[in-house]
């Protein structure tokens, strides 16, 4: 039996509601936005989700996270995005995964600045990915644009300079490791499974503004989509049409700003974990079904951070946020050799 349908068939609700595995504490769980085919089906995932094989925590104090499961073959992940230079409480954790803007503009002392929290974690694996904001990672949109992020030539970040903030000699000791359209395969303990991440930071430009890590839709994003392959995790910035990533800025309430080329290709690589941000609306977790029985799926992680809180104006738009960070979400796997 696969790692993948062990899990499927443990989460899915049963028919006695009364023995569900479902703990929500309230009636806050949401309600999924849905675009999916005859063989893709979604499950929201409330405050927690508790099965014998996998917990999801998205809502709770971070200040007491919740407990790890008793024994040694657990494996807890903590997913965070979009922390744009910010530093705040991060729960203990096996491995770290961050899906992009790390920075607001992509300006050396917000790299060292990120680089030093990181490294101040106890997560002995952090694996990153760019964001759109993190403008000077993007070599060549940044040479090509810096004077939006510049006054001048000689105030133009060195990409040598930040790669070695983040794969340099300090970075590696810490544990950290940075993807851009790259895999790294990891092992948490000797009896565990061998992880396979990809990280991919390009994220659809719908809206034409030129950012950087971006790219069209339609014959442009199937270039860029149709690089992932298959893996265990998927390390994107943007989400996928339909998935977590409804927007309610400049009025548009209701629209669906994901990927819908990267949604397509989902179905066929079929990720056990994919963690994004991007869209602070839809901060949350849930199970996507590949199949009409269910047996293959994905857990959809949108992990968006926002620190600062409240009002924000980043690419020419406004959304109103609950103050400070929102939590990260939490992960624990039930982690055995195959």
């Amino acid at each position: 039996m696969s790692f993948f349908s062990k899990f499927k068939r443990r989460t899915q609700r049963p028919k006695d509601s009364s023995s569900s595995t479902f703990s929500a504490e309230s009636s806050s769980e949401h309600t999924p936005s849905l675009i999916s085919s005859p063989a893709t089906s979604f499950l929201p995932v409330p405050p927690h989700l508790d099965t014998p094989t996998c917990k999801v925590y998205v809502k709770y104090d971070v200040a007491t996270p919740p407990p790890r499961p008793i024994g040694n073959n657990w494996t807890r992940f903590v997913c965070i995005s979009d922390t744009y230079g910010e530093i705040f409480d991060v729960p203990s954790g096996d491995v770290l995964l961050h899906a992009g803007d790390l920075t607001s503009s992509g300006r050396l002392m917000e790299f060292k600045k990120t680089a030093d929290w990181l490294c101040s974690l106890d997560h002995p694996l952090k694996i990153l990915i760019a964001g759109n904001h993190d403008s000077s990672l993007h070599r060549a949109f940044y040479d090509k644009h810096y004077d939006r992020f510049v006054n001048s030539e000689a105030e133009k970040e060195d990409h040598d300079i930040l790669m070695s903030i983040l794969n340099g000699p300090r970075a590696r000791q810490a544990g950290i490791v940075y993807l851009e359209s790259s895999s790294h395969s990891f092992k948490v303990r000797d009896t565990g499974r061998i992880w396979r991440v990809f990280g991919f930071p390009w994220v659809l430009d719908d809206w034409g503004t030129n950012h950087a890590f971006g790219y069209l839709p339609g014959p442009i994003a199937e270039t860029y989509v149709s690089t992932i392959p298959p893996t265990d995790i998927l390390l994107t910035h943007g989400p996928p049409n339909g998935i977590m990533d409804e927007t309610t800025r400049n009025g548009l309430s209701g629209l669906h700003v994901g990927c819908l080329t990267l949604l397509e290709h989902m179905k066929r690589i079929r990720p056990f974990l994919h963690i994004f941000g991007q869209v602070y609306e839809g901060h949350g977790a849930e199970v996507r079904m590949h199949d009409p029985e269910g047996i293959i799926e994905t857990l959809e992680i949108n992990a968006t951070s926002i620190p600062t809180g409240g009002l924000q104006n980043f690419d020419h738009s406004s959304t109103e946020m609950p103050p400070g960070p929102l939590p990260p979400i939490i992960i624990d796997i039930y982690d055995v050799e195959e």
